[in-house]
């Protein structure tokens, strides 16, 4: 389900809005990172090139109080936006040729050139792998070669050998690689961890944990869409238009959030799969994707226990002052197809077919028989003797020649009574 076209876009901008935040992030610590390191060695070059005289300490100590007033700048500025964009993206313009300059003093104050240039080569490896707080490759490779150039510079003043060139080059081309192998990892890594975020999302919303626990841990692909029998559940609230008319908005999403929650909380119970919320209705079923036996059992058993949990809630309205509020439960079993359909980028895990419409036209029956619910006579030859019944009168509904049967489970009673 992870590479599904319908999902992979949501993996996409999940994946975007991470990295957007983790590279502002990594601006700001680097901002703060800057500063501290800048103190430090604005402090060093105070100590060593103001206090105790030493040449290449004391020439390079204008260039560290210009450097530290923009780390200082930058760490005041560090959470704004254009600030932030300043952030690791200046190392190469900023870092590496500052560097350069620092250096090019030391090499000519110094007395040990080529060590100075080894150890400018260091502080450019150091530099690149910094570059990767920036989690662009691009900036990365354009580090690396602004630093091998200021090196190949350095290590032309100091009089460095042919070898001493390449092994720098080849130094920074190594952390330059390094760091693209772990940006790419790293991209791999959020990405896949994204995309199994959105999957156990996804499989929380149709399914109950149960289900979704055994689907993940089968690895079972269920996009596809396959033919099965199912038991097909709708529940609607009785005059929830007229209702809804005399209610604040605020109230009427109240009112549903707390009766989905109720009324999913059966479905899930019971194994069932959670279709989709047609305004006030529910629309379940039972029997896939995970393949369930006694589904037409389950069917039944979750519309008793919708009755019985809205007894329940209707108790606690009338305690608030609320009105209570009645629904209507229609349960057929039927062959159906069951996968992801949809657009490309907006699909839905679905049901369809003839039995899905025949469940629906048995819920809008309840209003005509005047029942809270009603079984078709499919279902009623499937279940076991755990249910008693009654029949209904037949009825015709839209899209069948022939009047449907149907009956009405009887509260808390099984054949055997």
């Amino acid at each position: 389900m992870d590479d599904e076209p319908s999902v992979r876009p949501m993996a996409e901008d999940s994946f975007r809005r991470a990295i957007g935040e983790e590279r502002a992030l990594n601006a700001r610590r680097f901002g703060s990172f800057r500063f501290v390191w800048a103190g430090a060695f604005l402090a060093l070059h105070v100590i060593a090139g103001g206090v105790l005289g030493m040449p290449s300490w004391k020439a390079n100590l204008p260039a560290m109080i210009l450097y530290w007033v923009v780390a200082f700048g930058y760490w005041v500025g560090r959470k704004k936006a254009a600030a932030a964009s300043f952030g690791v993206a200046s190392i190469p313009f900023v870092e590496v040729p500052f560097v350069l300059v620092l250096q090019w003093r030391a090499v000519q104050a110094g007395s040990d050139p080529q060590g100075v240039a080894g150890f400018t080569v260091a502080i450019y490896m150091a530099l690149v792998a910094l570059s990767a707080l920036s989690l662009r490759s691009r900036l990365v490779w354009t580090t690396a070669g602004m630093c091998a150039v200021c090196a190949a510079a350095i290590q032309v003043i100091a009089k460095d050998t042919a070898a001493g060139f390449a092994s720098a080059t080849l130094l920074i081309a190594a952390v330059a690689g390094i760091c693209q192998y772990s940006l790419r990892r790293w991209r791999t890594l959020v990405t896949q961890v994204s995309n199994e975020q959105l999957r156990r999302a996804r499989l929380g919303r149709y399914f109950s944990p149960k289900v979704a626990e055994r689907i993940e841990r089968l690895d079972e692909r269920f996009g596809g869409g396959r033919d099965c029998e199912l038991s097909l559940l709708f529940s609607d609230i009785r005059g929830f238009t007229s209702m809804s008319e005399k209610m604040k908005s605020e109230d009427v999403v109240a009112l549903l959030n707390e009766y989905h929650g109720r009324m999913v909380d059966c479905i899930f119970r019971n194994g069932g799969t959670l279709d989709k919320y047609i305004g006030d209705g529910i629309m379940a079923y039972f029997g896939a994707p995970i393949a369930q036996e006694d589904h037409p059992e389950r069917a039944v058993r979750c519309a008793l226990e919708m009755y019985a949990e809205l007894k329940k809630l209707n108790e606690e309205r009338v305690a608030r002052g609320e009105p209570e509020i009645h629904i209507g439960v229609g349960v057929h079993t039927g062959r159906a197809t069951v996968g992801d359909i949809g657009a490309p980028h907006r699909k839905e895990f679905t049901a369809i077919g003839d039995a899905v419409n025949l469940a629906s036209r048995i819920e809008s029956l309840t209003k005509e028989h005047g029942e809270s619910i009603l079984i078709s006579d499919d279902t009623r030859r499937k279940v076991g003797a755990e249910f008693a019944f009654r029949e209904a009168p037949e009825a015709l509904v839209k899209g069948k020649e022939k009047p449907v049967r149907t009956h009405v489970p009887l509260m808390g009673k099984s054949a055997k009574d």
